[in-house]
Protein backbone atom coordinates (compact mmCIF):
# COMPACT_ATOMS: atom_id res chain seq x y z
CA UNK A 1 0.00 0.00 0.00
CA UNK A 2 1.00 3.62 -0.38
CA UNK A 3 1.99 5.64 2.67
CA UNK A 4 -0.98 5.74 5.01
CA UNK A 5 -2.02 8.35 7.55
CA UNK A 6 -3.56 7.18 10.82
CA UNK A 7 -5.42 8.59 13.79
CA UNK A 8 -5.81 7.00 17.22
CA UNK A 9 -9.00 7.70 19.18
CA UNK A 10 -8.98 6.76 22.85
CA UNK A 11 -12.49 6.50 24.30
CA UNK A 12 -13.22 6.82 28.00
CA UNK A 13 -14.19 9.56 30.44
CA UNK A 14 -11.66 8.09 32.89
CA UNK A 15 -8.91 9.20 30.51
CA UNK A 16 -10.21 12.78 30.44
CA UNK A 17 -10.38 12.83 34.24
CA UNK A 18 -6.77 11.65 34.54
CA UNK A 19 -7.79 8.53 36.42
CA UNK A 20 -5.72 6.26 34.17
CA UNK A 21 -2.79 6.79 31.81
CA UNK A 22 -3.39 6.12 28.13
CA UNK A 23 -0.71 3.49 27.51
CA UNK A 24 -2.73 2.10 24.58
CA UNK A 25 -2.01 5.17 22.44
CA UNK A 26 1.72 4.88 23.20
CA UNK A 27 1.76 1.20 22.21
CA UNK A 28 -0.15 1.81 18.98
CA UNK A 29 1.93 4.84 18.03
CA UNK A 30 5.08 2.74 18.24
CA UNK A 31 3.54 -0.12 16.26
CA UNK A 32 2.27 2.21 13.53
CA UNK A 33 5.71 3.79 13.26
CA UNK A 34 7.30 0.37 12.82
CA UNK A 35 4.76 -0.47 10.09
CA UNK A 36 5.56 2.71 8.16
CA UNK A 37 2.10 4.20 8.84
CA UNK A 38 2.25 7.90 9.67
CA UNK A 39 0.37 8.91 12.82
CA UNK A 40 -0.82 12.50 12.36
CA UNK A 41 -3.45 12.77 15.10
CA UNK A 42 -4.34 11.36 18.52
CA UNK A 43 -7.70 12.19 20.10
CA UNK A 44 -9.28 11.45 23.47
CA UNK A 45 -13.04 11.61 23.92
CA UNK A 46 -15.34 10.76 26.80
CA UNK A 47 -18.21 8.29 26.99
CA UNK A 48 -20.63 10.34 24.92
CA UNK A 49 -22.14 8.84 21.77
CA UNK A 50 -22.55 12.12 19.87
CA UNK A 51 -19.05 13.42 20.59
CA UNK A 52 -17.48 10.03 19.93
CA UNK A 53 -19.27 9.72 16.58
CA UNK A 54 -18.21 13.27 15.67
CA UNK A 55 -14.57 12.44 16.50
CA UNK A 56 -14.62 9.20 14.52
CA UNK A 57 -16.25 10.90 11.52
CA UNK A 58 -13.62 13.67 11.52
CA UNK A 59 -10.82 11.09 11.71
CA UNK A 60 -12.38 8.98 8.94
CA UNK A 61 -12.59 12.02 6.67
CA UNK A 62 -8.96 13.06 7.11
CA UNK A 63 -7.11 9.78 7.61
CA UNK A 64 -6.69 6.39 5.94
CA UNK A 65 -6.64 4.32 9.13
CA UNK A 66 -8.71 5.09 12.23
CA UNK A 67 -8.02 3.07 15.38
CA UNK A 68 -10.28 3.30 18.42
CA UNK A 69 -9.52 1.84 21.82
CA UNK A 70 -12.05 1.43 24.60
CA UNK A 71 -15.82 1.56 24.68
CA UNK A 72 -16.38 -2.10 23.71
CA UNK A 73 -17.55 -3.27 27.12
CA UNK A 74 -21.09 -4.41 27.97
CA UNK A 75 -22.32 -1.38 29.92
CA UNK A 76 -24.43 1.60 28.83
CA UNK A 77 -21.44 3.94 28.75
CA UNK A 78 -19.54 1.68 26.32
CA UNK A 79 -20.54 3.44 23.12
CA UNK A 80 -17.86 2.83 20.49
CA UNK A 81 -19.97 0.32 18.53
CA UNK A 82 -22.92 2.71 18.46
CA UNK A 83 -20.74 5.64 17.41
CA UNK A 84 -19.05 3.73 14.57
CA UNK A 85 -22.47 2.49 13.41
CA UNK A 86 -23.70 6.08 13.30
CA UNK A 87 -20.70 7.13 11.19
CA UNK A 88 -21.12 4.19 8.82
CA UNK A 89 -24.89 4.70 8.59
CA UNK A 90 -25.50 1.07 9.53
CA UNK A 91 -27.50 -0.69 12.22
CA UNK A 92 -25.77 -3.21 14.50
CA UNK A 93 -27.41 -6.58 14.98
CA UNK A 94 -26.66 -9.52 17.21
CA UNK A 95 -24.37 -12.02 15.50
CA UNK A 96 -25.30 -15.65 16.18
CA UNK A 97 -21.75 -16.97 15.97
CA UNK A 98 -20.42 -14.29 18.31
CA UNK A 99 -23.21 -15.03 20.82
CA UNK A 100 -22.26 -18.70 20.72
CA UNK A 101 -18.58 -17.97 21.38
CA UNK A 102 -19.43 -15.51 24.12
CA UNK A 103 -21.69 -18.05 25.83
CA UNK A 104 -19.00 -20.70 25.61
CA UNK A 105 -16.48 -18.32 27.15
CA UNK A 106 -18.70 -17.67 30.17
CA UNK A 107 -19.46 -21.37 30.48
CA UNK A 108 -15.74 -22.22 30.47
CA UNK A 109 -15.34 -19.81 33.38
CA UNK A 110 -18.31 -21.42 35.13
CA UNK A 111 -20.21 -18.14 35.18
CA UNK A 112 -23.64 -17.24 33.79
CA UNK A 113 -23.54 -14.69 30.98
CA UNK A 114 -25.25 -11.43 32.01
CA UNK A 115 -27.86 -10.21 29.56
CA UNK A 116 -26.02 -6.90 29.08
CA UNK A 117 -23.04 -8.77 27.58
CA UNK A 118 -25.10 -9.59 24.49
CA UNK A 119 -24.20 -6.19 23.00
CA UNK A 120 -20.62 -7.45 22.75
CA UNK A 121 -21.89 -9.76 19.98
CA UNK A 122 -23.17 -6.85 17.88
CA UNK A 123 -21.92 -6.44 14.33
CA UNK A 124 -22.65 -4.13 11.41
CA UNK A 125 -22.66 -5.36 7.78
CA UNK A 126 -19.35 -3.71 6.89
CA UNK A 127 -17.50 -5.00 9.98
CA UNK A 128 -15.45 -8.16 10.31
CA UNK A 129 -15.22 -9.39 13.93
CA UNK A 130 -11.82 -9.45 15.62
CA UNK A 131 -11.77 -12.33 18.09
CA UNK A 132 -10.60 -11.49 21.59
CA UNK A 133 -8.43 -14.42 22.77
CA UNK A 134 -8.55 -13.43 26.44
CA UNK A 135 -11.61 -11.24 26.99
CA UNK A 136 -15.28 -10.77 26.14
CA UNK A 137 -14.94 -7.61 24.00
CA UNK A 138 -14.94 -8.49 20.31
CA UNK A 139 -13.20 -5.98 18.07
CA UNK A 140 -14.29 -4.67 14.66
CA UNK A 141 -12.32 -4.36 11.41
CA UNK A 142 -14.01 -2.23 8.76
CA UNK A 143 -12.86 -1.38 5.24
CA UNK A 144 -14.90 1.14 3.31
CA UNK A 145 -14.00 3.46 0.45
CA UNK A 146 -10.32 2.56 0.67
CA UNK A 147 -10.20 3.46 4.36
CA UNK A 148 -10.03 1.35 7.49
CA UNK A 149 -11.58 1.58 10.95
CA UNK A 150 -10.25 -0.72 13.65
CA UNK A 151 -12.07 -0.92 16.99
CA UNK A 152 -10.04 -2.42 19.84
CA UNK A 153 -10.84 -3.05 23.52
CA UNK A 154 -9.56 -0.78 26.26
CA UNK A 155 -7.73 -3.17 28.64
CA UNK A 156 -4.09 -3.02 27.45
CA UNK A 157 -3.39 -6.75 27.68
CA UNK A 158 -6.46 -7.49 25.53
CA UNK A 159 -5.78 -4.65 23.10
CA UNK A 160 -2.13 -5.57 22.53
CA UNK A 161 -2.87 -9.24 21.95
CA UNK A 162 -5.71 -8.43 19.54
CA UNK A 163 -3.51 -5.97 17.65
CA UNK A 164 -0.63 -8.43 17.27
CA UNK A 165 -2.68 -11.53 16.48
CA UNK A 166 -5.82 -10.23 14.72
CA UNK A 167 -5.04 -6.83 13.21
CA UNK A 168 -1.44 -6.90 11.96
CA UNK A 169 -1.99 -9.96 9.71
CA UNK A 170 -4.89 -8.12 8.03
CA UNK A 171 -2.95 -4.94 7.28
CA UNK A 172 -1.42 -4.74 3.78
CA UNK A 173 2.34 -4.45 3.72
CA UNK A 174 3.39 -0.79 3.41
CA UNK A 175 5.28 0.49 0.41
CA UNK A 176 7.35 2.74 2.66
CA UNK A 177 9.42 2.00 5.74
CA UNK A 178 10.72 4.17 8.55
CA UNK A 179 14.22 3.80 9.95
CA UNK A 180 14.99 5.62 13.19
CA UNK A 181 17.60 5.74 15.89
CA UNK A 182 17.90 7.81 19.05
CA UNK A 183 21.01 9.16 20.77
CA UNK A 184 20.80 9.79 24.52
CA UNK A 185 22.80 12.81 25.66
CA UNK A 186 23.62 14.28 29.05
CA UNK A 187 25.49 17.39 30.13
CA UNK A 188 23.83 19.95 27.84
CA UNK A 189 20.29 21.31 27.77
CA UNK A 190 17.95 20.76 24.84
CA UNK A 191 18.44 24.32 23.60
CA UNK A 192 22.22 23.92 23.54
CA UNK A 193 22.05 20.66 21.63
CA UNK A 194 19.48 22.05 19.21
CA UNK A 195 21.83 24.97 18.54
CA UNK A 196 24.67 22.59 17.74
CA UNK A 197 22.40 20.67 15.35
CA UNK A 198 20.56 23.64 13.81
CA UNK A 199 21.69 22.81 10.26
CA UNK A 200 19.92 19.45 10.50
CA UNK A 201 16.73 20.16 12.48
CA UNK A 202 15.08 21.95 9.55
CA UNK A 203 15.39 19.09 7.05
CA UNK A 204 12.52 16.64 6.58
CA UNK A 205 13.90 13.36 5.26
CA UNK A 206 15.94 12.36 7.13
CA UNK A 207 14.62 14.36 10.05
CA UNK A 208 16.46 15.32 13.24
CA UNK A 209 14.57 16.25 16.39
CA UNK A 210 15.50 16.89 20.02
CA UNK A 211 13.45 16.01 23.09
CA UNK A 212 14.01 16.93 26.73
CA UNK A 213 13.76 13.86 28.97
CA UNK A 214 14.20 13.09 32.65
CA UNK A 215 17.37 11.20 31.73
CA UNK A 216 18.79 14.06 29.60
CA UNK A 217 18.15 14.97 25.98
CA UNK A 218 17.16 12.56 23.22
CA UNK A 219 18.14 13.21 19.61
CA UNK A 220 16.16 11.18 17.10
CA UNK A 221 17.21 10.70 13.47
CA UNK A 222 14.55 9.19 11.20
CA UNK A 223 14.24 8.52 7.48
CA UNK A 224 11.46 7.22 5.26
CA UNK A 225 12.00 5.20 2.08
CA UNK A 226 10.76 2.22 0.09
CA UNK A 227 12.68 -0.27 2.24
CA UNK A 228 14.32 -0.28 5.64
CA UNK A 229 17.72 -0.71 3.99
CA UNK A 230 17.38 2.36 1.76
CA UNK A 231 15.92 4.36 4.65
CA UNK A 232 18.94 3.43 6.78
CA UNK A 233 21.30 4.44 3.97
CA UNK A 234 19.48 7.75 3.64
CA UNK A 235 19.81 8.47 7.36
CA UNK A 236 23.38 7.30 7.85
CA UNK A 237 25.29 10.39 6.61
CA UNK A 238 23.22 12.68 8.84
CA UNK A 239 23.42 10.22 11.71
CA UNK A 240 27.21 10.24 11.46
CA UNK A 241 27.41 14.05 11.37
CA UNK A 242 25.03 14.43 14.32
CA UNK A 243 27.10 11.98 16.31
CA UNK A 244 30.34 13.85 15.56
CA UNK A 245 28.81 17.14 16.76
CA UNK A 246 27.54 15.87 20.12
CA UNK A 247 29.66 12.77 20.73
CA UNK A 248 31.12 14.19 23.96
CA UNK A 249 27.61 14.25 25.48
CA UNK A 250 26.23 10.95 24.19
CA UNK A 251 26.06 8.18 26.77
CA UNK A 252 23.83 5.69 24.96
CA UNK A 253 21.59 4.84 22.07
CA UNK A 254 18.06 3.54 21.54
CA UNK A 255 17.25 1.14 24.41
CA UNK A 256 20.24 2.10 26.57
CA UNK A 257 19.60 3.52 30.04
CA UNK A 258 22.09 5.35 32.23
CA UNK A 259 22.09 2.43 34.66
CA UNK A 260 22.82 -0.10 31.92
CA UNK A 261 25.66 1.99 30.51
CA UNK A 262 27.28 2.43 33.92
CA UNK A 263 26.85 -1.29 34.57
CA UNK A 264 28.62 -2.20 31.33
CA UNK A 265 31.48 0.20 32.05
CA UNK A 266 31.95 -1.27 35.53
CA UNK A 267 31.83 -4.83 34.14
CA UNK A 268 34.34 -4.05 31.39
CA UNK A 269 36.77 -2.64 33.95
CA UNK A 270 36.06 -5.29 36.60
CA UNK A 271 35.01 -2.58 39.00
CA UNK A 272 32.20 -2.28 41.51
CA UNK A 273 30.43 0.64 43.07
CA UNK A 274 29.29 1.08 46.67
CA UNK A 275 26.48 3.45 47.63
CA UNK A 276 25.47 4.83 51.01
CA UNK A 277 22.31 6.89 50.73
CA UNK A 278 19.78 8.50 52.99
CA UNK A 279 16.59 10.48 52.41
CA UNK A 280 16.45 9.72 48.66
CA UNK A 281 14.05 6.77 48.75
CA UNK A 282 16.48 4.65 46.73
CA UNK A 283 16.85 7.27 43.97
CA UNK A 284 20.65 7.10 43.94
CA UNK A 285 20.63 3.31 43.62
Amino acid sequence: MDSKVAEIISAGTELLLGEIIDTNAVFLAQKLRDLGIFLFFKSTVGDNRERLAETIKRAFNRCDVVITTGGLGPTEDDLTREAISDVMGETPTENTELIRKLSELFSSRKRPMPEINRKQAWLIPSAVPLENPIGTACGWYIEKGGKTIIALPGPPHEMEKMWNERVVPRLPKPSSCIYYTTFHALGLGEGNIAQLLKEFTSISNPSVATYARVHGVDVRIAANSSSIETARELAFPVERQVYSLIRDYIYGRDGDSIGQVIGRLLTDKSQTIGVIESLTGGLIS
